[in-house]
């Protein structure tokens, strides 16, 4: 099922918005290293960015490029997920007149990982936490 979000609208200057819209819906990724693949519909020039939810750069996703014009096949390279719970972001393309589009960019925890901090022993003097 391909799912399209897209955002369009006029610009502050009363001249038409360059729109952007992206696809799928969302990328899922597996804990191991991966190149995940989207599409940008637009009718003009753009960048992208991938986010965490506090608002800066991931480290552990890149895109193949950083801005464009048009139509556009973008591949983010999801690195291996070292930890065993999931990881979020979100991936978001901005227009030259500020309109944006976003999908959310989740990477499964790796199973690998045998010890998590809730299976960790800490001593304190003689006493087990």
């Amino acid at each position: 099922m391909l799912t399209i979000l897209s955002t369009v609208s006029c610009s502050k200057d009363g001249g038409e918005a360059v729109s952007v819209s992206l696809s799928p819906s969302a990328l899922n990724a597996p804990h191991s290293l991966s190149n995940q693949s989207m599409e940008v519909q637009s009718n003009g020039e753009w960048t992208i960015r991938i986010l965490s939810a506090d608002g800066l750069d991931v480290t552990w996703a890149k895109s193949n490029r950083e801005e464009g014009s048009g139509n556009a096949k973008v591949t983010i390279r999801v690195f291996q997920n070292e930890y065993r719970d999931s990881r979020s972001a979100k991936v978001t393309v901005t227009s030259a007149t500020g309109e944006t589009a976003s999908i959310d960019l989740i990477q499964e925890g790796n199973p690998d990982v045998t010890t998590g901090l809730s299976e960790l022993t800490f001593r304190i003097g003689t006493y087990n936490l």
